[in-house]
C-alpha cells in the first residue's frame, strides 16, 4: 500500500490532534511511507510485535510505549538512500551494500534533532537495530550487552517481518524458513531471551499480524498511520 498525494495532504493536517512527539513521529512515518522507503506493514509490524516481546519479557512500561511509539521510523533513514538501491532486484555489491547501512546513522541523526526523551529512544532504536548479539552487525560492531536492550528486542521483530515481507530481490520467505533463520541466529544474531520469548507466544504474534492484515485491507496508509498514533499516543500519558 502506498500514500497517494491526496492521502499526504489530508492526513498532514489530522496529525495536529497528536501529542508534539506523536505528530513529529507520525509525519516521518507517513513520509518514509510516501516516498517508499518502506512499507506500511514494515512501518507497524515490527513495532506491534516488540511491544508484545517488551511485554512477555516484563520491560518497563515506558520501554513497551516507546518501542510502539518509535518502532515505526526505525528505517526513517532509508529516505536518504537511493530508492534505485533500496528496490535492486538483483543481490547489492559490497558498495552498494555500504551505502543502505548507513540509514541506520542516518536516521539515528534524524531523531536527535529533537530533544525529547521519545525521540531519543528512537533515534537509538534507529541505530542499533541491525547491530548483531555476538559483534557482527553495524553500524558500530556492538556485542552483547551493549546493546541497548530495546534494540536487541525490536531486532527479532524486525527481521521476523523483513523475512515474511515481499521484497523486489526476493518473494515473502515461508513462516517456516523465516522462523528457522531466527531460531539458527539465537546467540549470534539475536539475543537468545528474545528468541525464546519470541517462540513461546507465535500463536499472539500470528494473530497480531492478522489484525494488521484486516485494518490495512479496511483503508489507506495516511488514514492508518494517523489511527494508530491517535489511538497509541495515550502511551504518552500513561507511561
Amino acid at each position: 500500500m502506498s500514500l497517494t498525494t491526496d492521502a499526504l495532504s489530508r492526513a498532514a493536517p489530522a496529525a495536529e490532534a497528536l501529542p508534539g512527539p506523536a505528530q513529529t513521529l507520525h509525519a516521518l512515518a507517513l513520509y518514509g511511507v510516501g516516498v517508499g522507503a518502506y512499507s506500511i506493514t514494515h512501518a507497524l509490524r515490527p513495532a506491534l510485535i516488540a511491544h508484545d516481546l517488551a511485554c512477555w519479557l516484563d520491560c518497563p512500561r515506558p520501554v513497551r510505549a516507546q518501542l510502539l511509539l518509535a518502532g515505526p521510523v526505525h528505517d526513517i533513514g532509508k529516505t536518504a538512500v537511493p530508492p534505485a538501491l533500496l528496490n535492486k532486484p538483483g543481490m547489492l555489491t559490497l558498495a552498494e551494500r555500504r551505502l543502505v547501512q548507513l540509514h541506520c546513522r542516518i536516521g539515528a541523526a534524524i531523531l536527535q534533532r529533537r530533544s525529547h526523551p521519545l525521540l531519543q529512544f528512537g533515534a537509538m532504536l534507529a541505530e542499533a537495530h541491525h547491530e548483531w548479539f555476538d559483534g557482527g552487525g553495524y553500524p558500530g560492531r556492538l556485542r552483547g550487552g551493549q546493546i541497548p536492550w530495546p534494540a536487541r528486542i525490536f531486532a527479532v521483530a524486525d527481521v521476523y517481518d523483513a523475512l515474511i515481507e515481499p521484497r523486489p530481490y526476493r518473494h515473502a520467505m515461508p513462516e517456516e524458513k523465516a522462523l528457522s533463520i531466527i531460531v539458527d541466529g539465537a546467540g549470534t544474531q539475536f539475543d537468545p531471551l528474545v528468541v525464546d520469548a519470541f517462540l513461546r507466544n507465535l500463536d499472539r504474534i500470528h494473530q497480531r499480524l492478522d489484525d494488521v492484515g484486516a485494518l490495512l485491507a479496511a483503508g489507506d496508509a495516511g488514514e492508518i498511520l494517523h489511527q494508530f498514533y491517535l489511538d497509541e499516543s495515550q502511551w504518552l500519558q500513561a507511561a
